[in-house]
C-alpha cells in the first residue's frame, strides 16, 4: 500500500475497496479512522458540487490564495478538491523544501504538487499524519527533518468575492460534525441572497473618449445585435477586453437582447450560470458608449418586472438608464438578465494608468538594445538539418537574434531533453523552425525536426516564434534574460554571442580561470584581481594548472573546494574520457559543446557548483534528512539545466 500513492484521497468506500484489493484492512472502528472518514465524506460533498464549475473559475480561487498549479495538468477535479479543502480547514502552509504553496492534503497524507524553484524537478515532499490500516501506530516523519507543527494550518483561505457570487457556495450547507473544520472560520461567509445585491454609486468623472469601457472584460454568446465581430469592434475600440470564450477573470457575458431565452440551453451560459457571471443584455455597449447621461425612468424591481419576458425588451429600453451612469453598478443592474454584480467595475482611471503603465514596460523593453554579436558565434549558427541553402538567423534592429535553447532535465525521472527554436531567413522568405528531442542521442525516434515558411511574413514567424518560445518556458522572449526558469518548465540555455562587457566585480564571482580554454584545463580558485589596471600578468599565473592525459587531470594549486566537488569539476572537464563514453553509446557530443554556452551560464553552473560544495558539508545527520537530500539533487538538477550533459 505504501507504493499506491492518494489512495487516501478517494471517497471513503473506495478507500476500503482499494485497502482490500491490496490486502490491508481499514480499521473502521478507531477513533482516528472515523475522524478522517468524516472528513472524507465532507470534502466529497464538497467536492461534487465544485467540480461541476468551470476549471477556469476554480483556478482564479487558487490564485487568489497564491496556491501553485500547471495550468496544463491540473483537472477541474483536483483543483476542486483544494478549495475544498481550504475551506473547510484552511490554508496549507508553503511546502519546507520547495517553498512553494503547493502542499495538498490526501486524506492523512500531506504532500507537494509543486516543483523546485527555479527547476524541473518535482518536490518530493511527503508527511504521514496517520496510518489508516496501523492507526495506533504513529508515522516516522524523522526523514522529513520537519516537525508536524511546521505543518499546522493558521491562514483561513481566500474565497474572493468573484466564488462567493457562484451558486454552489450560495447552496452550500457548512457541515456541524467535521473535526478540526472552520476552526480558523468560515470563508463562505454570509453572502448576499440573489436579487437582493444592494449596489452603491461609484460615479466617476472624466471618462475619456474612447476609454469608456477601459477596465471590463467581455465575452459574448448566441446571436446579437449588433452582430458578434461587430460587438467586439466596438468594445476593443473603447477600452474594453473581448474575450473569445468565457474566461476567470470575465466580468460580463453578453446576450441577445430579445431572444435570450435560445442561449440558456448552451454550455457556456450554464458555465457563466455556474462561474456567476454576470450575464447582460448586449445593448448595454451601446447604450454606455452614447456617453449621455439618462437616468431610469422606473425603478429596478419595475424594470426586472417588465422585462421578464424577452420579447418586451423593445418596449421596455427607452426606460431604462443609457450613458456613463451604466459604469456605476446600480444603473448597469436594469441589463442585467441573470446573477448579480458582486464586484464594482473598475475605476476607468486606474485601469488606464496600469495600462499606461503595461504599455511604457513593453516599449522599452522593445527600445533595449542588445550587445554587439560575435561573428560565427552559436547564436547566429543556423541548425544543419534547416534544409534551404543561404539561411540566416533573423535578427531585429535591436540585436534580438531569434535563435534559442531550451532544456527539461529532471533526474529523478530521468527526463533529459531539448527544444531549439530558430526564425530562419532566406532572401525575403522567413521560415520557423524548431528541433527536439532527447539531449546527446541521434535517433529519428527520440528526435525531430520541422520548419515552416511564413513567406514574407515576418510578423508571423515572429509570433509562432515567441508563441511556442513562452509555451516551453513560461517567460516572454523579451524578458529572457531577466526571468529565473519557471517550476515544471522549459529552462533557456543562454547561447555563446553577445559581446558583454564584463567588469571586474563579476569575473571576481567566479572561481574559474579565464585562461582555462584548453579540453584538459581545469577551472581553480584564482586570486583577487589588482584594482590597478597596470596588475601584471605575472600576479594572475601564480595559481597554474597542470596540463595532463585528460582522464588524470591533476591540480598542483591548493583548492578550497570539497573533494568530491573537484573529483566531478574534473570529470566535467574530461572532454577525452566522455568523448570516449559518448561515442560507444552512439551519442552526438556536438549538439550542444560547451563553447556553445555564453560565459554568464557557465559562471552561473559554477556558482551552483559552490551550493554542492555547502551541501556536501553538512554534517552527516543533515545529509540523512530529505530535505538535504533534495536539495542535493534540486540543485545538481539546475547545474545540468546550466551546463547541459548528456
Amino acid at each position: 500500500m505504501n507504493k499506491c500513492k492518494c489512495w487516501q484521497a478517494l471517497r471513503w468506500d473506495d478507500v476500503i475497496k482499494v485497502a482490500a484489493k491490496f490486502g490491508g484492512r481499514v480499521k473502521e472502528n478507531h477513533p482516528l479512522v472515523q475522524e478522517h472518514k468524516r472528513r472524507s465524506e465532507g470534502m466529497w460533498n464538497l467536492i461534487d458540487a465544485l467540480k461541476e464549475v468551470p476549471k477556469k473559475q476554480l483556478l482564479a480561487i487558487l490564485d487568489a490564495n497564491e496556491i501553485f498549479y500547471n495550468e496544463k495538468k491540473i483537472s477541474a477535479l483536483e483543483a476542486a478538491q483544494i478549495i475544498a479543502d481550504g475551506v473547510l480547514f484552511g490554508r496549507l502552509p508553503k511546502c519546507p523544501l520547495c517553498d512553494t504553496r503547493a502542499l495538498i492534503q490526501d486524506g492523512t497524507d500531506i504532500r507537494c504538487r509543486g516543483y523546485m524553484q527555479n527547476s524541473a524537478m518535482r518536490c518530493s515532499f511527503l508527511f504521514s499524519l496517520a496510518d489508516l490500516l496501523r492507526p495506533e501506530n504513529p508515522p516516522d516523519n524523522s526523514a522529513t527533518g520537519v516537525a508536524e507543527s511546521a505543518l499546522s494550518r493558521t491562514e483561513l483561505f481566500n474565497l474572493p468575492i468573484e466564488a462567493q457570487r457562484m451558486p454552489v457556495f450560495r447552496q452550500w450547507k457548512p457541515p456541524k460534525d467535521i473535526p478540526g473544520a472552520f476552526k480558523l472560520g468560515n470563508p463562505v461567509g454570509q453572502p448576499p441572497k440573489k436579487g437582493h445585491v444592494k449596489y452603491d454609486s461609484e460615479a466617476e468623472d472624466d471618462i475619456p473618449k474612447k476609454k469608456e469601457l477601459a477596465g471590463l472584460k467581455f465575452a459574448c454568446i448566441g446571436s446579437t445585435n449588433p452582430p458578434r465581430h461587430a460587438l467586439a469592434k466596438l468594445v476593443t475600440s473603447h477600452g474594453g477586453i473581448f474575450q473569445e470564450s468565457l474566461d476567470k477573470d470575465t466580468d460580463l457575458l453578453l446576450v441577445s437582447d430579445d431572444d435570450w431565452a435560445a442561449a440558456k440551453a448552451s454550455q457556456r451560459y450554464r458555465d457563466a450560470q455556474l462561474a456567476g457571471v454576470a450575464i447582460v443584455r448586449c445593448s448595454f455597449v451601446p447604450a454606455l458608449l452614447s456617453r449621455k447621461n439618462v437616468e431610469p425612468q422606473v425603478t429596478l424591481s419595475e424594470a426586472k418586472k417588465a422585462l421578464k419576458k424577452a420579447e418586451l425588451f423593445a418596449q421596455a429600453s427607452s426606460l431604462l438608464p443609457k450613458g456613463l451612469l451604466l459604469r456605476q453598478r446600480k444603473y448597469a443592474a436594469y441589463y442585467l438578465v441573470e446573477g448579480d454584480l458582486l464586484k464594482p467595475f473598475p475605476r476607468v482611471s486606474e485601469a488606464l494608468k496600469l495600462q499606461k503603465e503595461a504599455d511604457a514596460l513593453t516599449k522599452a523593453k522593445m527600445k533595449v538594445k542588445r550587445p554587439a554579436i560575435k561573428a560565427g558565434s552559436a547564436l547566429l549558427k543556423v541548425d544543419p538539418l534547416f534544409s534551404v541553402k543561404g539561411g540566416k538567423i533573423y535578427v531585429d534592429k535591436q540585436r534580438n537574434a531569434y535563435n534559442a535553447s531550451t532544456q527539461f532535465t529532471d533526474i529523478s525521472t530521468g527526463i533529459n531533453k531539448y527544444y531549439n527554436l530558430q526564425v530562419i531567413q532566406t532572401n525575403t522568405t522567413f521560415h520557423f523552425f524548431t528541433r527536439w528531442g532527447r539531449l546527446g542521442a541521434d535517433d529519428k525516434v527520440t528526435n525531430d525536426y520541422r520548419q515552416y515558411s511564413h513567406g514574407q511574413s515576418l510578423k508571423s514567424a515572429i509570433q509562432a516564434f515567441e508563441s511556442k518560445f513562452f509555451g516551453l518556458t513560461g517567460i516572454a522572449f523579451a524578458d529572457r534574460f531577466d526571468s529565473s526558469q519557471q517550476p515544471g518548465r522549459y529552462a533557456i540555455v543562454e547561447l555563446d554571442g553577445y559581446l558583454h562587457e564584463e567588469t571586474d566585480e563579476s569575473e571576481n564571482k567566479t572561481d574559474m580561470n579565464k585562461d582555462a580554454t584548453t579540453a584538459a584545463d581545469l577551472p581553480v580558485k584564482r586570486e583577487k584581481r589588482e584594482q590597478d589596471a597596470d596588475a601584471s600578468d605575472n600576479e594572475r599565473k601564480k595559481k597554474k594548472v597542470k596540463n595532463q592525459p585528460s582522464s588524470s587531470v591533476k591540480v598542483e594549486s591548493e583548492s578550497s573546494l570539497h573533494q568530491a566537488v573537484q573529483d566531478l569539476i574534473q570529470l566535467i572537464f574530461d572532454r577525452g574520457m566522455a568523448v570516449r563514453a559518448l561515442t560507444e553509446q552512439h551519442l552526438n557530443l556536438e549538439r550542444m559543446p560547451i563553447e556553445s554556452i555564453s560565459k554568464r551560464q557557465l559562471n552561473e553552473g559554477y556558482a551552483i557548483l559552490q551550493e554542492l560544495q555547502s551541501l556536501l558539508q553538512e554534517t552527516a545527520e543533515k545529509r540523512s534528512t530529505q530535505m538535504c537530500t533534495v536539495r542535493l539533487a534540486d540543485a545538481t538538477n539546475r547545474f545540468y539545466n546550466k551546463i547541459p550533459h548528456v
